[in-house]
């Protein structure tokens, strides 16, 4: 039997919870969705500028352009990635630090793929398609978009 004085030596025995720690399952299926996401962008980016029926068809409001169209696949591909991945890892405990860098290493594939930078890019080479098109900013005025004959002389 433990003396009085052996007793006040041990340290305290943990209280037991009745609280389980959360699965992080939900959490890496966010980051992989947003990975996803990233790399969606890109590759509907990269179409758009590589094929002007692509931009064309991705024009799904006149006043925004090819934009409206990559955002709103990227949202969705997200969304649909996201709600995929939480429903498979609702209960486990992925390792997070893996499903970052997949996440990062699926989002920088995104630019990966290109050989050469893209026309809006390059300096001094206008886009065929900005050519004549005007852009609104959200303080209402219209600027038209001037074609770059070649370098500016300063």
């Amino acid at each position: 039997m433990a003396i009085p004085a052996e007793i006040a030596q041990q340290p305290p025995a943990p209280a037991p919870t009745s609280e389980a720690e959360p699965p992080s399952g939900p959490a890496a299926a966010l980051i992989l969705a947003g990975g996803i996401a990233v790399f969606c962008m890109g590759l509907v980016t990269t179409l758009g500028e590589a094929s002007t029926g692509i931009a064309d068809a991705l024009q799904w409001n006149d006043r925004v352009g090819p934009l409206s169209g990559k955002t709103l696949i990227t949202v969705i591909v997200f969304a649909l990635a996201w709600a995929l991945l939480t429903a498979l890892w609702r209960r486990a405990n992925p390792p997070l630090r893996s499903i970052t860098t997949a996440s990062a290493v699926v989002g920088a594939g995104s630019s990966s793929g290109r050989d050469r930078p893209l026309p809006e890019m390059q300096p001094n080479e206008p886009s065929p398609r900005a050519q004549g098109q005007t852009c609104t900013l959200t303080l209402g005025r219209s600027y038209a978009l001037r074609e770059i004959a070649g370098p500016t002389a300063r």
